[in-house]
């Protein structure tokens, strides 16, 4: 289950030019440094620094939706605050001349929300509709949410294996736990005769060689934008637009040196949803999504590639599998 981490990002202000060149201002001044450190030291520093440049920058995410008056605010207050002195003034003079006054200014209040309001939906819906037309899935997507507003979150108490309601947290996360181990945590076993029956072929050295930097800039620029973070809360915008990519392609290259990645690249958060069918209490019926480092999938599809030239070897037909 997801706990709650770091603050996430507001990548809404990430294509603001003036905001992303103090973004790569204040990265080529506080990266530098732990030139000796070992792999580990310097991905800490470099997620750190990354991590709350990006925050102090950015800002911090805010779940809250902007309604119609929030958006037409400017154009409502001025004829709310008539509307008030309005009243006021018929408080304290009650005649029929204030009350005319009163009257006049809540009818331009009401003319001015449903005013507003029929924009605010009308370009909103034009906005949903356009994205389809374009298949432009996640501009549809963020439009329906905002037109639907906050989700309702449901929870219900989980079952055990035997059928009883279990009501403490801690438990529930034992259950969780135990779930997805059963999932993840299976061993493959290779018996000796089948690694034996396997043709001995000519060992390909060029592989261990550490990737080129070309790579890995190609497998940034194949990151998806939009996607939610792994533990580390670094959105892939935000790896993106980093111009120092040159200290993570070190890091890169010390893992490769050493033929291993530090845990929190490994590390993963499992969000657990609903199938909306079937019990809730039965966690059988939830499926779990797993959030993936950002940076971490920087090198998966650099050793996928490796991984494909020995299979193609091996067994040729399983290359559309990896792929």
């Amino acid at each position: 289950m997801k706990k709650e981490g770091r603050p996430l990002i507001d990548i809404s202000k990430i294509h603001d030019q003036r905001k992303l060149e103090k973004f790569a201002h204040m990265l080529e001044e506080n990266l530098p440094g732990l030139v000796e450190a070992n792999t580990l030291e310097r991905w800490v520093h470099f997620k750190n620094t990354v991590y709350n440049t990006a925050l102090s920058t950015f800002g911090k995410k805010t779940k809250k939706m902007a309604d119609w008056f929030e958006v037409h605010s400017e154009e409502l207050m001025p004829a709310i605050e008539d509307k008030r002195r309005a009243l006021a003034a018929y408080k304290v003079c009650p005649s029929e001349y204030n009350l005319q006054a009163l009257r006049a200014a809540r009818n331009q209040v009401h003319q001015a929300a449903r005013r507003c309001s029929n924009d605010y939906w009308l370009q909103l819906c034009s906005q949903i509709q356009i994205a389809a037309d374009t298949s432009n899935i996640k501009t549809m997507y963020d439009g329906i949410k905002q037109a639907l507003g906050p989700i309702q979150k449901k929870s219900a108490p989980l079952k055990s294996a035997a059928g009883v309601i279990i009501q403490d947290r801690a438990q529930q996360i034992e259950c969780w736990v135990q779930h997805y181990s059963e999932l993840y945590f299976r061993e493959n076993v290779v018996t000796e005769e089948a690694l034996n029956n396997i043709e001995c072929l000519p060992v390909l050295e060029e592989l261990d060689s550490e990737p080129p930097l070309a790579e890995i800039k190609v497998a940034l620029d194949s990151l998806t934008s939009g996607k939610a973070p792994g533990k580390d809360n670094i959105p892939a915008d935000v790896v993106k637009c980093c111009k120092e990519i040159i200290k993570l392609y070190e890091i890169f290259c010390l893992c490769w040196r050493e033929g291993g990645v530090p845990q929190d690249m490994k590390d993963t958060n499992i969000v657990t949803l609903y199938k909306n069918k079937g019990d809730r209490g039965d966690y059988s019926n939830y499926c779990g999504v797993s959030l993936l480092s950002v940076v971490g999938k920087l090198l998966a599809p650099v050793v996928l590639k490796r991984l494909q030239v020995l299979a193609d070897r091996v067994y040729p037909e399983s290359v559309w599998i990896l792929s």
